[in-house]
């Protein structure tokens, strides 16, 4: 293969029983990476249902411009210890490389997103990262950039109100859709591409996550050193979201919170803000909650979500172990 005319880019997938969508969309995601010339590294994070042998057939039977290489992970390490399996190998094996794409398995690239994502860095020598703009399969916007979490913001989130979101605009965690590339505090995990010394810098991901939260901290981990993150409307993917795990922004179609997001949640928050800005988030968590199920009361309004949620809160109060 002759030598890229572009730097190297790597892409890592972390994959649990979502074989099927990968060899769906490999080879249009290989022939999209082919100029950079890098390789795809499979992690699947012990699906038990035959993903990863398939996966290595359609990779050894399927004429593929890159090399793909399945790792067949011994335990279900979570997304960002599924990634750092692939990070590991990546660092050992391909030492030249300069950006690494992450994405889900449940995501695909709609053309020229490599292009877009590698030109915006290359523009940007503060940025170690850029995510780009998420579609569902019909069409339909996705949360794609975001502020870091604040107490203010998690109070909006939770009260659900049309003037607080006006008061508190600055804090929303979820930007509104942007027209054009902007500095963020971070972007969605689901497709994004990063300079990999950036990610060396900061130790890889922090394996204390299972689910959720482990893109935010690496970001804002990154932020600390000085590194930006850009939001590229540009660029888009198209996600499945919740193939998975079968929730959706940490909520499954019960209505309830993600034990994993719970506790990915109070790790993160006890890790960068410390106790008592934790608490604090915690209580505008609550007062948010506790305000929306009273207007739904008062206005007749079914709030079986919000009480479910406050339960789902309550259980995992405080608790940041690492669930598997």
């Amino acid at each position: 293969m002759p030598a890229p005319a572009h730097p190297r880019i790597a892409t890592i997938i972390v994959n649990y029983r979502a074989g099927a969508l990968i060899t769906a969309t490999l080879s249009a995601l290989a022939a999209q990476q082919a100029p950079f010339g890098g390789p795809i590294i499979i992690v699947d994070n012990q699906s038990g249902n035959g993903d990863a042998e398939h996966l290595d057939t359609f990779v050894h039977e399927t004429r593929l411009p890159v090399s793909v290489q399945v790792i067949c992970h011994n335990q279900n390490a979570g997304w960002g210890g599924g990634n750092n399996v692939g990070l590991r190998t990546l660092i050992r094996d391909y030492p030249d490389t300069e950006y690494v794409l992450f994405l889900n398995p449940d995501a695909r690239l709609e053309p020229g997103v490599l292009e877009a994502l590698y030109a915006a860095l290359a523009q940007n020598e503060k940025a170690g990262f850029a995510g780009c703009r998420i579609e569902s399969g019909a069409g339909d916007h996705q949360s794609a950039a975001f502020r870091f979490y604040t107490a203010l913001g998690e109070f909006e989130s939770t009260v659900k109100t049309g003037p607080f979101t006006k008061i508190f605009a600055n804090r929303v965690v979820p930007y509104a859709p942007l027209r054009e590339t902007t500095s963020v505090d971070w972007v969605s995990g689901a497709a994004f591409l990063a300079r990999l010394d950036v990610v060396r810098a900061c130790g890889l991901f922090d394996e204390g996550y299972f689910l959720y939260f482990d893109e935010t901290d690496l970001m804002k981990t990154a932020r600390s050193r000085g590194w930006h993150t850009l939001h590229v409307p540009a660029a888009c993917a198209i996600h499945e979201e919740g193939f998975s795990t079968g929730t959706k922004g940490g909520v499954n179609a019960a209505t309830a919170l993600s034990p994993h997001y719970l506790r990915s949640r109070n790790f993160y928050l006890k890790k960068h803000h410390g106790p008592a800005k934790r608490a604090l988030h915690d209580f505008a968590w609550l007062l948010g909650t506790a305000l929306y199920w009273v207007r739904l009361i008062v206005t007749g309004k079914n709030a079986d979500g919000p009480h479910q949620h406050m339960r789902d809160f309550l259980a995992h109060w405080g608790k940041s172990e690492r669930l598997l």
